[in-house]
This record gives structure tokens, sequence and C-alpha cells, in this order.
């Protein structure tokens, strides 16, 4: 049926504005750009237009982006500050020459390009640097412009843009980042030059700085020692009497680059485009640590990310103080062990420091004139003066930068760096010559000892080496019938589907899920995977696929693979699953029978409105259908395009599909024939979901009030009726001056009355769809603001949005009590409530206080939440950023930041307040929105118990337990085992080989969506373990293996004051964890796919505050496999990649970042015969390479290593 071709094509396609481009790449002042229009660079390389940024609604803005590059990348934006609302924005040059955005039939300046010059012929050109100029027609000189984007960068600097100030005008060209992805109004993250006599760039957060480079001394600026010279950028900072700015320009012309301000996590980066993966990769970003961070450690503290702890005192200084050294007040920085004195300046002297990334030039002074020696002489002549170095470090050095006042945000580098010489008195100066004689002497004696020791050592190992080398030479019995359809092993489904990665699934029925993948010869597929978990088995699942196998029609996928069951989530729900809970194959059936509907009309089963009924999809379609009308069903765009006649029968189907009884429903199969043929369909009776609407009606003497109770599920509407005895009437009366609610009897007297602490004038008495009754003021603007409300006296039940707990604030209890008798109303002694401890517990008692615990439990509502004993971490429900969704999950609760550490339903948001998380009936934590009738979320184990729990434990850790069990530490379930974007202290990282659980981290998918993202971060399963971070299947990160002391791919994360870690593998695990030492500190580690970058926080209380501590990748060394098979990546060096000694690249003409990956080849090729003329090569300082194929014996020595090593040719590394 040629039907679901365009029905299914309709489903997935996406509306963008038409798009017009000027051949020119130019306007002149009689023409205009209007928003369905672009213009185009010369070159192709850039465009200007109209966009609406992320989630922004309707709002436009006027950009350039990238033309040729897929994904969008805007690098500048006109009218960041005013947004038009609709599409009527024009660009064009007004009568002034001046270049003007206008909207609403250009009667709105939305945006000017003020010029102080004027030309008589202007006109508009976008250049292939993807600068936006406005010049004369007839200026003899190109680069003579009227007015220019780049004097007004937005977040992102392009080759050739300068950053900084223009001194003749006072302009200043700094970058500013979006507020956020739909935002492109600038936020407060800046970066741009401050000006005084040694000028820096510097990054703002509002008004303080965050993070700032060295000075230019030359070269290079040695904030940034990745940013050298190179074959791919050329670098330029001038300063003059005219300008003082920053430049990068390509020297590779093929080269695509940018740096981009992302204000999301207050980073910038440099990207380089690679055509072959068509993505950006990140060149380098900063901050890349702790030790980036402004000032951390104060007056004259150094910076060490290699040493714990990060801050050091330089020499000849300690800490101002001592007990509170730490990471929350660093910041106080350190004082002189001896105290300079002025009239001793003359027998002062300096301490020479290397590698360092020069001191904050605020209060400094710059002579390009003078040579180090005068520098030197200056300094001394000034009590003032702390520091000196040289202010150009080209051929030798020259000019003089002096330091006055203290010394802060210096760091240490572990290459590059430049000399700074620190004042010290001449007290200090002694003690250190004092202490470096005695170095010298030791180091003598030490050297002549090793010698020595070294030659009796060779000729030991020699004749040990040579000695050894002499000694090392159908489960029934049932026959089955052959499908005849050919089988795939698992290596290649696997391959196809990413390992089955969570982002390729595209569903699950009840057999199983079921995933997309693309085999090696392009064919997508579908994979359908039997899970352990299904209640049907695989006989069932067999004969499923060989109905499906011979069938053949045009519009069935060919069985490679087996059909895609719904999903039932909320809307496609069958009634018994819905009510209870009981699920088939047939409830598949109805889910496919109102996907059926809503592709036919259009139309969304939830949320289904009409304004002549409040019947919802079904009922719609069944009412149609009664009446000999439904071809109305049919969506407009539809009509045309398909036979009617096909349409009707999918009508027709679709109403059988989704019959109230599951056995008047057809089965998969019977609808898979039907599709592909002509034969009659019975008669649909009366569907499932059918809610007619019924007249009141008044009985007897009694009065009947239809009440409409909204019980939310696909827009069913249950109907209560609600029925007062003539006996009593209500009455709304004012008691003692205060509105109440009371109930007289026909003598007047007062039968209950509803006090109220609250007043009101204007008092009425109104009973809700909910079912609550109230008292509020007719004028009270906030309608949920009531002065009194049954829902805060339950009687023996619980309505949907009523609550079961405790207003901690007035000390309001709500509990249920059950009647005495069926004809006595009154409270009896059995009573329903929650137990007002540090865990969920909700109790059944009687007045002998004997209890026990309900199953299944309401335990936590939207509007509740769960905080553990010692008050750090708090469970509830939060919508994430600027989204509407509604997760339950875990954040820190003493952080003014929420700052989120687990999602429980991250791939199944609720999208509205229903949310209810529980314990059913077999002792599972499940979640359940829709007045609980759907499930979000489920916390299945295999263990139970009859006195289950749920608590929330200071570690962050949401475990259900047995309550009477006597070890607290062995769990039913907790959520440690499933973690999300954060590795929390305490929390494993690897595997339980018992079980296959795999517990590793998932990345956000962008802050408003906590979904699995595509970067993972977990330990690979293999011989010698090691971390690694992924994008999707790829490796993007590796720390190198574990060695008994760290990894050697993450050398900053060294045992410290504040934390410690520790690898552990044995036959029953294999997990990386890490534990506090300092109490007083919080940190955490957090996957963040925005930037793509694990990052360890820590939150510094003093500062209110968290800090980043470090994060990897760090450079572009740290991108996998970067260099490729025996190159060596070394982040000082140009080009950074480097083959190892012995070895060259294996291509010469393509050594470059696009090829870099086909490594190297040795330059004399090992030979099998001559094994014992191999030797190996020592190489230190490395992070080892990658496990994956290696070998791990932990009982051998280094020698016998080497000698197994020797006797497999293919291995040629040892460790």
């Amino acid at each position: 049926m040629d039907i679901f071709a365009s029905l299914f094509m309709s489903s997935f396609s996406l509306v963008f504005l038409s798009d017009f481009s000027y051949a020119a790449d130019s306007i002149t002042q009689s023409q205009s750009l209007s928003d369905s229009m672009t213009m185009v660079s010369k070159d192709g390389s850039f465009v200007l237009g109209f966009f609406t940024p992320g989630k922004s609604n309707n709002n436009r803005y006027l950009g350039i982006w990238y033309k040729n590059i897929p994904v969008p990348t805007v690098v500048w934006v006109a009218n960041r500050r005013n947004p038009i609302n609709d599409s009527s924005g024009v660009l064009m040059i007004n009568s002034s020459g001046s270049l003007v955005l206008l909207s609403h039939n250009s009667t709105t300046v939305v945006w000017l390009a003020n010029s102080t010059k004027q030309a008589w012929n202007p006109i508009v050109q976008l250049l292939d640097s993807g600068n936006l100029v406005v010049r004369d027609e007839k200026e003899e000189n190109p680069e003579n412009y009227l007015w220019q984007s780049f004097d007004y960068p937005s977040d992102t600097l392009l080759p050739g843009m300068k950053l900084g100030w223009d001194l003749r005008t006072g302009l200043d060209r700094r970058l500013s980042a979006w507020k956020n992805r739909a935002d492109p109004s600038p936020g407060d993250f800046t970066w741009g030059i401050e000006l005084h006599d040694n000028p820096e760039a510097i990054m703002w957060k509002g008004s303080k700085k965050y993070y700032r480079n060295s000075p230019w001394n030359g070269l290079e600026v040695f904030g940034a020692p990745e940013l050298k010279p190179n074959q791919n950028f050329g670098f330029n900072f001038v300063f003059n009497e005219n300008e003082v700015y920053y430049q990068y320009y390509h020297k590779d012309k093929s080269i695509i680059s940018r740096m981009f301000m992302d204000q999301t996590d207050y980073s910038r980066s440099r990207y380089i485009w690679i055509e072959a993966s068509s993505t950006w990769s990140v060149y380098a970003s900063v901050p890349r640590d702790s030790c980036d961070s402004y000032n951390l450690c104060g007056a004259y503290g150094l910076c060490v990310i290699s040493e714990s702890p990060v801050c050091q005192c330089l020499k000849g200084f300690q800490p101002k103080s001592q007990e509170t050294w730490n990471p929350m007040v660093w910041t106080q920085g350190c004082l002189r062990r001896t105290q300079l004195r002025c009239q001793d300046k003359h027998n002062d002297g300096f301490v020479t420091f290397d590698g360092l990334k020069l001191p904050d030039t605020t209060h400094s002074w710059v002579n390009k004139n003078m040579s180090l020696k005068e520098c030197r002489i200056e300094c001394l002549k000034n009590c003032s003066c702390m520091a000196y170095t040289s202010s150009d470090i080209r051929g030798g050095g020259s000019g003089c930068v002096i330091w006055y006042g203290d010394l802060i945000d210096i760091r240490q580098f572990s290459a590059g760096g430049q000399y700074l010489y620190v004042r010290m008195p001449a007290s200090e100066l002694e003690a250190k010559e004092e202490h470096k004689s005695k170095v010298i002497v030791i180091v003598v004696v030490a050297v002549v000892t090793a010698i020595v020791s070294g030659m009796l050592l060779i000729t030991l190992v020699i004749c040990k080496r040579r000695t050894k080398f002499r000694g090392h030479q159908n489960n029934k019995g049932q026959k089955e019938e052959d499908l005849e359809l050919p089988f795939l092993d698992l290596s290649t489904i696997a391959s196809a589907t990413n390992n089955f990665a969570i982002n390729n699934k595209l569903g699950e029925g009840g057999f199983g899920p079921v995933y997309k993948g693309i085999l090696e010869d392009g064919q997508e597929i579908a994979v359908k995977r039997l899970s352990r978990s299904s209640k049907q088995g695989s006989n069932e699942f067999k004969n499923e696929v060989r109905l499906i196998a011979k069938l053949q029609h045009r519009n069935l996928v060919k069985l490679l693979a087996c059909l895609e069951l719904v999903i039932p989530c909320s809307g496609y729900m069958a009634p018994e699953y819905a009510f209870d809970g009981q699920f088939s194959t047939k409830s598949d059936v109805f889910s496919f029978g109102i996907l059926l509907l809503e592709i036919i009309s259009g139309m969304r089963s939830r949320g289904f409105y009409h304004p002549n009924h409040s019947h919802n999809l079904i009922g719609q379609a069944w009412i149609l259908w009664n009446e000999g009308r439904p071809l109305e069903l049919i969506d407009e765009c539809l009509g045309k395009s398909c036979p009617l006649s096909e349409v009707f029968r999918c009508i027709q189907l679709s109403l059988l599909c989704v019959q109230q009884r599951p056995e008047e429903r057809p089965s998969m199969s019977s609808v898979v024939v039907v599709l592909g043929s002509e034969s009659a369909l019975p008669q649909p009776k009366k569907p499932g979901f059918f809610l007619e609407k019924k007249s009141n009606e008044a009985h007897g003497s009694s009065k009947v009030y239809p009440v409409s109770f909204l019980f939310y599920l696909d827009r069913i509407m249950y109907v209560l009726l609600v029925s007062l005895h003539s006996s009593f009437d209500l009455h709304m009366s004012t008691l003692r001056e205060s509105s109440t609610l009371v109930l007289l009897s026909q003598n007047s007297i007062v039968a209950w009355s509803a006090n109220s602490t609250k007043q009101a004038l204007n008092p009425i008495l109104q009973l809700l769809d909910s079912g609550n009754l109230v008292v509020r003021d007719e004028k009270e603007q906030n309608p949920e603001n009531y002065l009194w409300q049954s829902f805060d006296y339950p009687y023996d039940t619980l309505l949907p949005r009523m609550k079961l707990g405790w207003d901690s604030r007035t000390g309001l209890e709500w509990r249920l009590s059950a009647w005495k008798s069926p004809d006595d109303p009154s409270p009896g002694e059995l009573t329903y409530a929650i137990q007002h401890n540090n865990y969920l517990e909700v109790v059944i008692k009687n007045d002998s206080e004997k209890y026990f615990r309900t199953s299944p439990i309401v335990s936590l509502r939207d509007d509740m939440t769960l905080v553990s004993k010692d008050g750090s971490f708090e469970l509830g429900f939060f919508n994430p950023s600027s989204s509407k969704n509604r997760y339950l999950g875990i954040w820190f609760k003493n952080t003014p930041v929420q700052t989120v550490g687990w999602v429980a339903n991250q791939l199944k948001p609720i999208n509205d307040s229903s949310g209810v998380l529980m314990l059913n009936s077999s002792g599972s934590l499940v979640l359940l929105n829709q007045n609980s009738t759907i499930i979000a979320w489920s916390a299945n184990s295999t263990n139970q118990a009859s006195n289950s729990i749920v608590q929330l434990l200071d570690s962050g850790n949401l475990v259900v337990r047995d309550e009477k069990e006597q070890n607290p530490e062995n769990y039913l379930w907790q959520s440690f085992d499933y973690p999300c974007d954060t590795l929390l202290l305490g929390m494993k990282l690897g595997w339980d080989l018992r079980t296959g659980l795999e517990r590793h981290l998932f990345a956000w998918k962008s802050p408003e969506d906590p979904s699995p993202g595509e970067l993972n971060y977990g330990i690979e399963h293999n011989n010698y373990p090691g971390i690694a971070i992924k994008k999707g299947m790829e490796k993007y990160f590796r720390t190198g293996p574990w060695n008994g002391h760290g990894y050697s791919g993450v050398s900053g994360l060294k045992a410290n004051p504040v934390y410690n870690y520790s690898f552990f593998s044995s036959k029953d695990e294999v997990y990386f964890i890490f534990h506090l030492i300092n109490e007083s500190v919080i940190e955490y580690l957090v996957l963040n796919q925005t930037q793509y970058l694990l990052q360890l926080f820590i939150w510094v209380e003093a500062d209110n505050k968290r800090n980043l501590y470090t994060s990897y990748p760090k450079d572009k060394c740290d991108e996998y496999n970067l260099c490729g098979v025996y190159g060596n990546c070394i982040i000082s060096e140009s080009p950074v990649c480097q083959c190892l000694e012995g070895f060259k690249p294996k291509s010469s003409e393509t050594w470059n970042p696009d090829e870099w990956s086909k490594g190297c080849v040795c330059r004399t090729q090992l030979s099998c015969q001559d094994k014992d003329k191999i030797g190996f090569k020592k190489l230190v300082g490395l992070k080892l390479p990658d496990t994956t194929n290696s070998w791990l014996n932990r009982s051998m020595n280094l020698e016998e290593c080497k000698v197994k090593c020797l006797n497999y040719f293919n291995n040629i590394m040892n460790v």
C-alpha cells in the first residue's frame, strides 16, 4: 500500500524557510536583503542571512555562518540584543550610507552599523574571510572600509580578526559569549586585552578576572604553551601608539579553524574542522585545569598541577595561614619568611624561577630598550620592585619588565614557560647558597657510587641474560523448521548497531528491545534482541520470525531482522495494561492502532482536543465511523496524495486494533497480512478508552451534582456522581469575623465547621475538578491560594494530587483513617501515614502501635523531597535548565547552584507534576506518572524482601534495603550501580564480573536533556584495564593503565590532602574509586558533552562557588591516537606529533593534522630470525600505549618480562 510510504515520510520531514542566494557577494544602496534571502562570499566560504538559534521560538537574527560545513556554525550576529520576532527583517544601506537592519515593514530600526565616514557609492560586501564590510565602491584601497563586522566580534575569533584596542578611537574589540544556545545576546563571559604598560589577554566572568594569559614575550603567549608558532598557525601581537591587539592566521590555507567562547561551561576553545569525519575537533581549550583559575593560590603562590596540593608557596615564602592552607582559602596566599627592608635594598638579590606563567602585569613597568642586567639594577633601586624578567625572549632576550607589589596568578609548566627573577633578602640567599653547597657534595658522592655500582650491575645482567637465553629456547528434542534465511554472527550485528548502543535503540516490545543498524555494505537494518526479562520465550519469538519470513509485500520490510513493536508509552497503552498491568502481544496491537490513527489524522492521541466534545482521538474516530464520515479524519496534506479506499481500510483496521478486549483485536501477524491483501475486514465494535457524555439525573429527594474528576490518562475523563441528602445544606457564613465553612442541620445546629486562620472579604466555596473542596477569596489572583481545602483533611481515600505526609512549616499531617464500619464513617483505628524520619516509610497503624509497610506504597510525589540524614543530598523532581520536562533526580542540597548528580528517568521524562515514586508489590522501586498508571522508570532488583525501605544515604546513594538486614550495606538495589553523568565519592566506576554489571558514565545530551548522550566514560575490559572516554563506540580519550600509584595519562591526579583514589582488580570486580580525606570539601567528576570534557570540580564554600580542579582532555595531545602507530604527541613541540626514536612518518607528504593518524613505521624493519640481536630503547615520561592488545603477568619482574617479550616477535615493547 503506497500510502505508508508517504505517511511515514511526512512524519519525519523538517520545514525550513525558502533560501535564495545572491550570485554576487554584495548589495548596493538600491538593493536590500530580506529574511528569505542570503548573501554568499566570493569563494563560497561564508553566508550572511537570517536564522533562528536553538529553541528560541520565532526569534530571528541576522548572522554569518560557514556555508560548506554541515554542522550549523554561526560566527557573528548583528542584532544580538534585539531579535526580530517574525520574518519581516530587511538589511539595507540608508541614505547616510550606514548599514541598517529594519523590521515590521521597514518601520522599526532593529540594528544600526554607524560609521563616521561617508561615501557616494557605498556597498555592503561579505569577504572570503567572513568579514562583512561597508566600503566605497570607487575606493582604490580595497581595505579602506567605512565599517566592518571584524571590529564588533560576537563569540567567535576568526583568522585575521583583531582582539584588542584601537587607541586612536578607543574601540575595544572583545569577544562575549552567547547567554545560552538559544540566546545570542552578550553573556557575562568575555575575552579581551587589558590595557596597561604590559597588556595581557584576559577572560572575565562579569567584572571578575577568570583566566589570564601571560604577556606576549616576542614569540608567544606563555599562558598557553601549546600555542607555539607551528606549521598550521601563526600569531601576532601588536603594541604601539595606535593599536594593541592579538591576531592569528593560517599558514596552511586549507585549514578551517575558529576560536569560540562558550558560557555553558565557561571555556574558550580553538577548533579545527576535520573534513574526513565532518566534525569540529578541539585543538586546545582553556581553562584546562584548576591551575588556570585566576589567582587560585594567592600572592606569591605557585600552582603546580602535578603536585598535591596544587598550590605551593614560592621558595622563601610560607602560607599566610598554615591552618587554612587548603582549597577553600588558598587565595590568602603566602608571606615572606624573612621580610624585605628598604634600607637593605642594595644587599638584596634574586632567586631564579623557570618554566613559569609570568605574574599578573597590572602593576608592572616595561622598558623595551634595557638589557636584563640593566633591568636587575633598575629593580634593586626601587623598594617596591618584587621581580623582573626580559620583555622579549628572542635573540637571547631583551627589554625589561618590572613588577611592583605582590606577585599573583603564577603557575608552573612542565614544558615551556619563562624565567622570573624574584627579589629575596640577603639572609634567604645565604641560606640557599649553603644548601646548594651541601647538595653539590651529596650529588658528587652519589654519582661516583652510582657509576661503580652500575658497572658491577651491567656485568651481572649480561651473565644472567646469556644464561637465560640458553634456557628459554532445540532443547525439547523437536525438529525445527528451516527458516531458509541467512544468519549473521553476533560480531556483525554488534558492529552494525555500535554494540547495541543506547542511542541506536528504536523502541521495545514484548520480546525485547529493537535497535537500528547499518551493515558493512551500507544497508540499514532493524535488529530485535530477545530480552532475558521478556515474559515470552524463544519459541514465541521464533514463531513470529517464521511468520514474517513467509510474508512478502512491497510495503513490508524484508526480514533481515524482526518487526519493531511499539513501546507502551503514554498515549499508546492498552486498557488491560494501564489498569491491571497485564501486557501481551495484543497490547502492542492496541499501540499500533493508536499510531495508525495518528498517522492518518496528523494529530497526536495524547493532548487531542475537539471544540465540540471532550472525546479523545479514539472517540473521534469511532464517532465519525458510526456516522459514515470516517474520511473526515484524514489529515488535509494526505487527502489528495493517497487512494481513499486504502485510507478507509487503514481506519477500519486501526479501530479493530483498539478494541476494548484483547481477544477481539487481530494479532500483529494478521495485521501484516491485512496490509498486504484486499480481503474483507470485520466491523469494529466500540473501542477501548472511549468516553461518552452522560446526562445528569435526579432521583427522589436527593440532589445529584456532576463532578468532572480528571484522571490523567490519555485525556480519559471519569465521571463521579456525588449525592448530598436534602437534610443538610452547605452554607457560607461569617462566624466571629472569620471566613468559615459550616455545615448546618435543619435546626441551624452546627454539625461541622472548617475553621481557617486566613480571612477574606469575598470568600467563595468551590468544588474543583480534582475533587478538592476549597474556600478561597474570589479576587485572589493566585487560584491555588486557598483559605481552606478538603485535601488537607483526608478521610479513608487518597485521590490523585492529594498529599500523604507532613507540612513541616505548620505541623499539619495528611493521613488516612478507615471508616469504623461500612455504616459508620467516623475514624477507625486503622491509619495510613508517612513516618517522619530520614527515609521513606509509609505505614498502617492501629491503636496498639503495631504497624506494617504497605505494598504498593505511595512514597514521594512531585512536590515532596527526601533529604539524606546529614543534609548533604536531596531527592526530588526537577526541570533541567529551560526544559519543562520533569525528572526524578538527586542533587547537592547545600550548594546554591543546583547540581544534579543522578537522574532516574533519563529516557522518559514526565511532562507534568503527576510523578510518584513508590515501592511496588515485588519490592522494586518504580516511578509512575499520569496518576500512578504509567511506568516512567523502574529499578528492578533480583533480590526481594518483606521489609523493603527506600533510603537516601549521606553519600548521595539511593538504596533499597531490607530493614531487618544486619549488614547495612547489603542493598537490594542502589543508584550507585547505575550512574549518569556524575561520579560521586565512593561510587565505583567499572565492572562487577560476577553479574556482568558495567558502571560507567554517560553525559547528558544537553543541559536541557539528561538522556544519555554519545559521550561515555568507563573502564575497558581487557587484560590490562584502563579508563577511556568514548564518543559513541569510538575512543576519544584514554587515561593509560593503572601503575600502582595512578594513571600515566592523567599525571595531575596525584594523591593529595583533599582526596585519594585507587584501582581494584580481581576475578570478581574491576573498578576505580575515590574518597575524600578532607571532609569539608565537596568534590565530584562530571562528564560534559557540551565541551566533550571530563571535569573534576571542587566546591569552595568560602567563595560560594565550584572550582574546576582539572579536566580531560587537556589539549590536542589528549586526543585518542592523534599521532597514529608509534607516534608520540608532545604538546610543546611543533608539530605536536613526532615519531618515536628509530621510526619515521609513514607518509612524509601527509604528515599534518588530517593525516597524523597514519602514524610511523620502523626505519629498520624487525626480523624474527634476528630476534637475539634485538634490544629495547627505554623511553621515559610517557603515557603508556593502548593496552587493548596487551598481556599481563603481575608476578614477573622486569627482566623476566623483557625475556618474555623477546620470545614473541609481535610484541616489541615491554613495561
